[in-house]
């Protein structure tokens, strides 16, 4: 069970863990995909490692999993919660060394 809520940090933790999430109607010409079929593929270098579908306007990688709102948040569902906690870690550090200017 994933407790990312927010699809900026997923995006954070996917590039923080090398995986690259394909949006498929891009790459078919800026398409619309069809309700049911796949839309984004996660990849992990040269590797397919799963497939997100669209339903209803919501994201899913099977169809026991919860639908979300984001293709990033549909994501976290293919990665281990080892793997997300890791890079949550890692992200953390990032800040901590990046001073914020208001």
């Amino acid at each position: 069970m994933q407790l990312i809520t927010d699809h900026q940090l997923a995006n954070s933790i996917l590039d923080i863990l090398g995986y690259t999430l394909e949006d498929l109607s891009l790459n078919y010409g800026d398409v619309v995909i069809p309700q049911g079929d796949i839309s984004h593929q996660l990849y992990r270098e040269n590797s397919l490692l799963g497939h997100i579908w669209i339903w209803a306007g919501s994201y899913h990688v099977s169809p026991d999993c919860i639908d979300r709102d984001h293709p990033a948040l549909a994501a976290m569902d293919l990665l281990s919660q080892a793997e997300i906690a890791f890079a949550k870690l890692q992200i953390e550090a990032n800040r901590a060394l990046v001073p914020d200017y208001f």
